[in-house]
């Protein structure tokens, strides 16, 4: 699926995603970026646990639809985020510096929660939903690209919390 741009659908969703998490880490900072991306942490291995409740369920005559594994990432990434925004989990973590010395920080945690989120979430939609464009593909999805997506936004704020000590 293209558009004007020549960008693929898939590709705006993130890039958006990315200038939205940018544009929320200038006004709220470390307030909101650790809940969220603690939140797909979590999101991601509730929606982990789906085929356990979906082999229950079977066992009774019924299934899960199709969306159900997007649907539920979505309302455990929205809910885990609220639930730790603002909380002491938070103060474990902090962006160091001012002024423009923090842009990067702020630019760097938004590229690596959208790219985190299009790792945990592309893998949750029905088959056949999305096919992923060949920049997705290549840039997130193919092996070992999840686990480095996965551990980059660990990685980052560990070296900023070090730095700042």
């Amino acid at each position: 699926m293209q558009d004007l741009s020549g960008l693929s659908a898939d590709l705006l969703v993130l890039l958006a995603l990315s200038v939205l998490l940018f544009v929320l880490g200038l006004t709220g900072g470390r307030k909101f970026f650790v809940p969220f991306l603690v939140g797909l942490y979590v999101a991601s291995v509730v929606t982990s646990m789906l085929p356990t409740l979906r082999t229950f369920l079977l066992r009774f005559g019924t299934d899960l639809p199709a969306q159900t594994p997007a649907a539920i990432f979505l309302l455990a990434l929205a809910f885990t985020t609220w639930l730790l925004a603002g909380s002491a989990v938070t103060a474990v973590f902090r962006f160091s510096g001012r002024g423009v010395g923090i842009l990067w920080q702020v630019a760097a945690a938004s590229i690596l929660g959208a790219g985190l989120f299009g790792v945990l979430f592309i893998p949750t939609l029905p088959r056949g939903t999305l096919t992923p464009s060949a920049p997705v593909a290549q840039w997130l999805l193919a092996d070992p690209l999840p686990f480095l997506w996965a551990l980059a936004p660990v990685v980052f704020f560990a070296i900023l919390r070090v730095n700042e000590d």
